[in-house]
């Protein structure tokens, strides 16, 4: 059955019918009952409660741009869904715009502990923490604390828009930001869809803006699919130098990013011991034919993709203007294993609209692949991609004063890339003299690693080391074979 919402109704004298309508979501969403819909005709609504939406209920609006639900809750969702026992929904939300009031309200939809709901065609603009949160029951009352007991399934996010609707998640105690939300954010999901989203925020006060897709209170997420999307997010963060287009934690099997036009840093991590490191896995989660663009005059201090998530598979993306092309950051499990990182371009322009693009600066010279040392890193292969433009086409290094005693890179085979106007070399090992590093202890961080038939289009070294005995060894490091140099090297691939 439909019940029905209109501006020009009643909570006290309606029933909820076509002709004796209610006046408010809230007030419909204690009337209905699971199975049926409620449904909210054409205009403006300003709801002065939270609309707890019952397991099972549709809310149907007239459409994003007919139907408008304006709050003002500074420390509270304008709709709740939440179960306490992970119940089937088998509901929707959607046809309506949710109005922040100017970064007044929160949020603007959680759904927590329910499964099977699908939220598509609803606008979020200017909520001030996120717009949409899916996340596990348990994770919304524990906040942290390890694999989700019990995920959702079944949630499927699509056709919505996120315009400037996340911020500052929460602070210190003397008051200084402590990390930004994202515009939707999940968490504890297993098998979700989220395609056709669009996000837009950029342009407001640091504090008023946010990440794209972002992981909640830890993440984990098992068979997700992201794709076919639109994300634009500020270029320019005081901390990490710029806000990110997708932030995903603790990254399980089958997971899946496709078809996303963005142009920040894909952040793809796992920062404690989550159940990758218990189960060996070929393939948690596959990147491809993503296109990571950033227009910012001297390039992001960061990489376009930066991974730690064992079983991570990267191809047919294109990446310009970053610090670096994919990193292979620390994470907390003993080993990351399984990198496959393919067919790939990586591009430094020389301007951006006409205007030349100094060398990117950041926590790095440009490079287009980068291994740090702190982390144990097995089976990585990095084969036929393109890097045009880097200082330096691949580095393994450490990250300031950290010590990098004990960890090791075993069989990893960079094969087949060719390296366009490369400016200094193509391969530095870092060191750093407050590590007190020896060379025998590179001889066995380093294990069949090889380097073969790869080509560059300049006469630099192959390899660069900043302390000469290392340097003097290299050739007992790494195995090289067949890699060339060919002048008139074309970049066929590129645009």
């Amino acid at each position: 059955m439909i019940y029905h919402v209109s501006p020009l109704g009643d909570d006290l004298q309606g029933n909820g019918t076509a002709v004796k309508p209610w006046n408010s979501v809230a007030y419909a969403a204690t009337q209905v009952a699971a199975g049926h819909t409620i449904r909210i005709e054409e205009g403006v609504y300003r709801e002065f409660m939270s609309i707890n939406l019952g397991v099972g209920v549709n809310l149907v609006g007239a459409g994003p741009d007919k139907t408008v639900l304006q709050a003002d809750f500074p420390h509270a969702f304008l709709i709740r869904l939440i179960s306490s026992s992970n119940e089937d929904g088998n509901q929707r939300i959607s046809g309506f715009t949710i109005d922040g009031m100017n970064k007044q309200l929160q949020g603007g939809i959680i759904v927590s502990g329910v499964n099977h709901v699908t939220l598509h065609d609803v606008d979020f603009v200017r909520c001030r923490m996120t717009g949409s949160l899916f996340t596990d029951n348990y994770r919304r009352l524990q906040k942290r604390g390890g694999e989700p007991k019990r995920y959702i399934t079944g949630s499927n996010i699509h056709n919505c828009r996120y315009i400037n609707s996340s911020g500052i998640g929460d602070r210190y105690v003397d008051g200084t930001k402590c990390g930004l939300a994202g515009n939707l954010m999940i968490a504890g999901l297993d098998g979700a869809d989220i395609h056709h989203i669009t996000i837009e925020d950029l342009g407001s006060p640091e504090d008023e803006n946010g990440y794209g897709i972002k992981f909640w209170q830890d993440g984990y997420l098992k068979n997700v699919k992201i794709h076919d999307s639109f994300i634009r997010v500020k270029e320019y963060e005081d901390y990490w130098g710029a806000n990110f287009s997708v932030e995903l934690w603790n990254i399980g099997p089958g997971c899946e990013i496709y078809n996303i036009d963005c142009n920040t840093t894909l952040s793809l991590g796992t920062l404690e011991d989550a159940f990758q490191a218990k189960h060996t896995h070929d393939c948690n989660l596959k990147v491809h034919d993503c296109r990571v663009v950033s227009e910012r005059l001297g390039g992001i201090p960061q990489t376009a993709v930066e991974t730690g998530a064992s079983g991570t598979e990267v191809y047919n993306c294109y990446f310009e203007n970053f610090c670096g092309g994919v990193g292979f950051w620390h994470s907390h499990q003993e080993v990351c294993r399984n990198f496959y990182i393919h067919d790939n371009v990586f591009v430094i322009p020389e301007s951006i609209h006409g205007v030349r693009n100094e060398r990117v600066q950041g926590l790095h010279a440009p490079w287009g692949m980068f291994f740090m040392l702190v982390g144990n890193y097995e089976h990585v292969r990095v084969t036929n991609n393109i890097f045009k433009g880097y200082g330096m086409g691949i580095r393994i290094g450490n990250v300031g004063e950290r010590t990098v005693d004990g960890f090791k890179h075993r069989d990893v085979v960079i094969s087949g890339n060719r390296f366009i106007d490369t400016q200094e070399y193509l391969l530095r090992i870092d060191s750093n003299d407050n590590d007190l590093i020896s060379t025998d202890w590179y001889k066995k961080c380093l294990e069949q690693f090889v380097v073969e038939d790869n080509v560059s289009n300049r006469d630099v070294p192959w390899t660069y080391s900043s302390m000469p005995e290392i340097q003097a060894r290299f050739d007992q490091l790494i195995m090289f074979k067949n890699n060339t140099i060919q002048h008139d090297l074309l970049a066929s691939k590129l645009p």
